[in-house]
């Protein structure tokens, strides 16, 4: 039954319940008939009055009633139009706030869900394409070393190439392990609480670190141009978690930039942190890009060719575990003459 029937109902049995007890109490009073059924008219009139003076009022909150049970039929059928015009009474007005914001919500909840439905199918995808390319290559190339298409003096060449599309398998399982742990049920604090934390110098860090890439830098012909790293700074964190920050920033600088250009690394003090910058001379970042670099899976290089290769999971994961240190990384700037990656680390870090 509707509230309007309620009322109505309600109203009309008080009526009654009036009109009653004004009979049983004139039938014994010295009243002649007259009086009687003019004191019962006049009552009538107020009650009518009354009445109706109460559905003016009430008026409001049927409305109000009315547009929140058509709202909560919208919201069933995922209609998340916001109600407006509800100014009164207070509690329904109230109501409809708190209506409003349940349903933007739900429009959020619901947008979420199904930019994460996109994004796990363009996931899938890539991670497909990645697969499949290296082995098909392997399963080529072992066809061609089992029929005998490959001379004996050429076949260590092939199986080289069969062992670096293994490695790049090796690679891409592991950056999937790194993220599965990283997006999984063990949410940050308690990463934060399981971090092997160590003091060390972070200049010596740093050599370490770009001793790795010896081999790179000298087939690319990049020259290391080091600012600010002899500044004996000791850093107490997860030296395991800011050596894949490092490998995966210095990896990608290598990787974008051009035949013989310079990359950068520069230690910065401010006021109240240390910022270590890597920077390289390569493709531009767009402004497109730059909003979605530190995407899951999201590649400058939408080709996916092999001049670049990589899974776009790289500086994802670098983000992320900076974060867990208590960093924030960030890119700075991108242009023709630099890019820039800016790793901002508190001086509660350091000791």
């Amino acid at each position: 039954m509707k509230f309007r029937s309620i009322l109505i109902i309600g109203y009309l049995m008080a009526a009654l319940i009036i009109l009653s007890t004004i009979y049983l109490a004139v039938r014994y009073m010295l009243l002649n008939a007259k009086e009687v059924n003019l004191l019962i008219s006049t009552t009538i009139v107020a009650l009518l009055a009354g009445f109706g003076l109460n559905l003016f009022m009430f008026r409001s909150t049927f409305t109000a009633l009315d547009k929140l049970q058509m709202m909560s039929k919208a919201v069933a059928k995922n209609d998340f139009t916001p109600i407006n015009g509800i100014n009164s009474p207070k509690e329904l007005s109230d109501l409809a706030t708190d209506f409003n914001q349940m349903t933007e919500s739900l429009q959020s909840t619901f947008t979420r869900l199904e930019e994460s439905e996109q994004e796990k199918n363009e996931m899938i995808a890539q991670l497909a394409h990645d697969i499949k390319t290296p082995i098909t290559s392997i399963s080529l190339t072992v066809t061609a070393l089992n029929d005998g298409i490959i001379p004996k003096g050429q076949q260590g060449d092939y199986l080289e190439i069969i062992g670096g599309q293994v490695g790049h398998l090796n690679a891409l399982v592991e950056e999937l392990s790194t993220v599965a742990e990283i997006d999984g049920p063990v949410n940050t604090d308690k990463r934060k609480l399981q971090s092997r934390n160590e003091v060390f110098f972070l200049d010596q860090f740093l050599l370490d670190v770009l001793s790795e890439f010896q081999t790179q830098l000298e087939m690319g012909k990049h020259k290391l141009d080091l600012k600010g790293v002899n500044t004996g700074l000791q850093m107490q964190t997860d030296k395991m978690k800011l050596t894949r920050i490092m490998t995966n920033l210095i990896g990608n600088s290598l990787k974008y930039s051009k035949h013989g250009t310079p990359i950068g690394i520069e230690i910065i003090q401010e006021a109240d942190e240390y910022n270590v910058r890597i920077r390289n001379t390569g493709e531009i970042i767009t402004e497109e890009d730059a909003n979605k670099i530190f995407d899951r899976f999201y590649r400058i290089d939408h080709s996916r060719n092999s001049k670049t290769g990589g899974h776009g999971l790289g500086l994802y994961i670098a983000k992320r575990l900076a974060s867990e240190i208590g960093g924030v990384l960030t890119l700075e700037h991108s242009s023709e003459i630099e890019t820039s990656f800016m790793l901002h680390l508190p001086k509660r870090l350091f000791v």
